[in-house]
């Protein structure tokens, strides 16, 4: 599905800051601009730069004013993958988006860290997603046991359970999910009643699983 729709950045509006110490987030005044389809009732709320910690690729790292769109899954369907492409003058932004459960909002920023400055124009070139109706949204085999960056997961099935893994991401004060990142950890081969415990860096208190897959 293809449309043709062009935003200007304007930065004294739409300028965005997210502050992930606390998982803050600050922004002027919002955008005005008509909800934008991607794709069906896959949408794009807002356009905006930002400045702070870049998590798409897990690194991190400090970047300011890169491209970040709103995007929301109208749909009633788990959102698997979407890849979305904006032209900005020669160059092409693109965004990707994973792990997105239905009625759900992320702020996904430009996979490759592309700025954008006042005056910018974004036109939309395309969307390509993929949903997945029987993604595992909740289940009753495994029981959590959550503690700062440390999860334990009982398997509480009367069945061995291999490549046991969920999948998770990270929630701001907005209530929207940070980044199109959708981050994993896997718990591998649990036999019925057993425990198995591990750590990550970004799993914290603003975490929400958002799917699990197992082979019992």
């Amino acid at each position: 599905m293809k449309k043709s729709a062009i935003i200007k950045v304007l930065s004294a509006v739409i300028a965005l800051v997210m502050l992930l110490s606390g998982c803050a987030v600050q922004t002027t005044e919002e955008i005005t601009q008509p909800t934008q389809s991607l794709s069906g009732e896959l949408l794009c709320l807002q356009i905006s730069r930002f400045s702070g910690e870049f998590v798409e690729d897990g690194s991190d790292e400090k970047v300011e004013n890169v491209a970040a769109i709103l995007v929301a899954n109208d749909t009633d369907t788990f959102l698997d993958l979407a890849v979305i492409t904006y032209q900005v003058g020669d160059r092409t932004a693109t965004f990707q988006v994973t792990g997105l459960p239905s009625g759900e909002k992320a702020w996904v920023l430009e996979k490759n860290r592309m700025s954008i400055s006042e005056g910018d124009e974004l036109v939309f070139e395309d969307c390509q997603s993929t949903y997945n109706p029987k993604a595992m949204l909740k289940t009753a085999d495994l029981e959590m046991l959550r503690q700062g960056n440390t999860i334990s997961v009982t398997n509480v099935s009367d069945k061995a359970l291999s490549n046991a893994c969920i999948y998770y991401k990270n929630r701001l004060e907005d209530g929207n999910y940070f980044g199109g990142i959708s981050y994993l950890i896997n718990f591998g081969e649990l036999a019925p009643g057993e425990t198995v415990q591990r750590s990550a860096a970004h799993f914290g208190d603003e975490s929400d699983i958002v799917r699990y897959s197992y082979q019992a």
